[in-house]
């Protein structure tokens, strides 16, 4: 899960004479016995920035704080005199629901939270539980939906994010994001709630507030009947009683 740690185990048995760590082609680690040299280093996007522990005792790797962007496949070499050893990881971040709030009329933005969408061959938003396409991203070229909800509603932001404008409550619900490499997929989720930002907002026929207000309304002004029956009810029994 998002912000957890995850540890590469080398699980060596033997004198190795080197060991090395790759995600995607990348050397993010090395150790050198003989040199006595242990080193981590970063990707050119900054993913493992502060991020990576290495064990010179055991020649285990650490990522600490994880996001989904260290989802994908790691590689691990064991290099000694007289043979080499290759083991691999699979590494998969379940990420976090992010919640946003907006008003009506207000504006929102789904942040992708990448620098370069260039690496993913698509970009694909949708939108509740039937997977409505919200956009469709190849590259650099947006594709937007034509469904009414989102029509001449959205923003497209160069690093694939999308700012839904004049938000409506039929813009409330669940967003997702699907990145897709060559290598892995990556998921991303959001929880949009949309409120009233005026008391006409709630004649919205969308509008969750509005049928709890309704409800409000509802039961008051059935207490107020009851009421009013009661005390003409009882205005009888006290005449009726009077006259006997």
């Amino acid at each position: 899960m998002e912000g957890d740690s995850v540890t590469l185990e080398s699980d060596i048995t033997k004198i190795y004479d080197e060991i090395q760590f790759e995600y995607d082609d990348s050397i993010i680690a090395k150790i050198s016995r003989a040199a006595q040299n242990f080193s981590t280093f970063d990707v050119p996007d900054g993913r493992f920035r502060h991020r990576l522990k290495l064990d010179n005792q055991t020649g285990s790797l650490t990522i600490t704080n994880i996001t989904n962007q260290h989802t994908g496949f790691y590689h691990l070499h064991i290099f000694n005199s007289r043979h080499t050893v290759h083991k691999s990881f699979v590494v998969n971040v379940c990420n976090v629901v992010k919640y946003i709030t907006v008003k009506v009329g207000e504006s929102f933005t789904l942040d992708t939270g990448v620098t370069d969408i260039q690496k993913y061959g698509q970009l694909l938003w949708k939108f509740g539980g039937n997977d409505t396409l919200v956009s469709k991203i190849n590259g650099t070229h947006p594709v937007f939906s034509t469904h009414e909800r989102f029509k001449d509603r959205i923003l497209y932001h160069e690093n694939g994010s999308l700012t839904i404008e004049d938000t409506r409550f039929e813009h409330a619900g669940s967003y997702r994001i699907e990145m897709s490499s060559s290598r892995n997929t990556l998921l991303k989720r959001f929880s949009v709630l949309v409120t009233a930002s005026t008391v006409s907002d709630l004649k919205h026929p969308g509008s969750i507030a509005a049928m709890v207000f309704g409800s409000v309304l509802i039961l008051t002004f059935g207490c107020i009947i009851y009421c009013k029956i009661s005390k003409r009810e009882w205005n009888r029994i006290r005449q009726r009683a009077v006259q006997q």
